[in-house]
């Protein structure tokens, strides 16, 4: 199962990115786990469809 999240990157390596959410949290995400394509441009509000168990281990998702 996947959610559809509309995040913030603040960070990237070569296998994680890190998202900072609407709350102001942020959080490494792995690559692996994003099945949308997106722009890793910094600092732009974007939209990603992300795997849910790994935004549940996160708490991202209530």
């Amino acid at each position: 199962m996947v959610k559809k999240i509309d995040e913030v990157i603040k960070g990237e390596t070569e296998k994680v990115i890190l998202l900072q959410m609407n709350n102001d949290n942020e959080h490494w995400i792995p690559k692996s786990t994003i099945k949308s394509n997106y722009n890793s441009v910094e600092g732009t509000k974007q939209s990603f469809i992300i795997d849910s168990w790994i935004l549940e281990k996160n708490k991202v998702l209530a």
